[in-house]
């Protein structure tokens, strides 16, 4: 149904709170996952520091997707920056 997810992130407690509902869709449905940090323009000198927090998310995801059972569909994670 879904190929691809989008979860547009900004560091925020608040904005990670969709986290779930998207391990939850692209797991069921077997669809891509894109995490995409969202940050306002000027801040490109700080792209190591986001890519870092993006890394942790998907690891966090992958490992959340493995505690679940495993009779989920593995989920491709694709991190932008």
């Amino acid at each position: 149904m879904f190929e691809k997810i989008l979860l547009p992130l900004d560091g925020s407690e608040l904005s990670e709170i969709i986290i779930p509902y998207g391990e939850e869709l692209a797991s069921k449905f077997g669809s891509e996952l894109i995490l995409y940090h969202a940050r306002a323009q000027g801040y490109d000198e700080l792209e190591h520091v986001h890519q870092a927090y993006l890394d942790r998310l998907a690891e966090t995801i992958e490992q959340n997707i493995m505690k679940s059972g495993s009779r989920r569909a593995k989920i491709k994670i694709k991190i932008q920056v």
